[in-house]
């Protein structure tokens, strides 16, 4: 039904209309096995969201990260806050009490940033600029692989690095 263009955008402006008719089909459809074709069509479907300003509003998951709530841990979203003040986390409303739905791998699959390597990747690297941060070298030793698989193949990506401000001692 959502693979049609018509319908997606019919049932784009239905998940808008009510709060809880959103949280009511996102719970369905995470229970549910998808094919890659489809959670890309998810991707664009509206999330509630927590803003930085801490008001509630709808997105898209290529525009939020998923918060401490879903890992069962604290620090995700504060190392996100640090490095990106503004950024939208999703809305925990959507966890139910004792649930047991893989959220992470799902929001994953729809795009939602989930990870500390993700994150250095898509926000931090191509902002490197606008760090003054001694701790940004420590943050980006830890993806030293990835980096130098990175930085042969891609000349943006090498550009963005050219970016990182160094400390100098005098």
């Amino acid at each position: 039904y959502i693979t049609s263009e018509g319908n997606r955008v019919e049932v784009i402006e239905y998940l808008k209309k009510d709060k809880a008719r959103n949280i009511r089909f996102w719970r369905w459809i995470c229970g549910l096995e998808l094919e890659s074709e489809i959670t890309q069509i998810l991707s664009q479907f509206p999330i509630i969201i927590n803003s930085a300003d801490g008001s509630e509003q709808f997105s898209t998951a290529d525009n939020s990260y998923l918060p401490d709530s879903f890992f069962g841990t604290m620090g995700m979203q504060d190392f996100i806050y640090e490095y990106y003040p503004q950024a939208s986390f999703i809305s925990s409303e959507y966890k139910e009490v004792d649930d047991h739905k893989d959220w992470v791998s799902f929001f994953s699959k729809i795009g939602v940033i989930h990870d500390n390597k993700n994150f250095v990747f898509k926000r931090i690297i191509p902002n490197l600029d606008s760090y003054k941060n001694i701790n940004i070298v420590m943050i980006l030793s830890q993806y030293t692989g990835e980096i130098s698989e990175h930085i042969n193949k891609d000349q943006e990506f090498k550009e963005q690095l050219s970016h990182l401000n160094l400390l100098c001692v005098d």
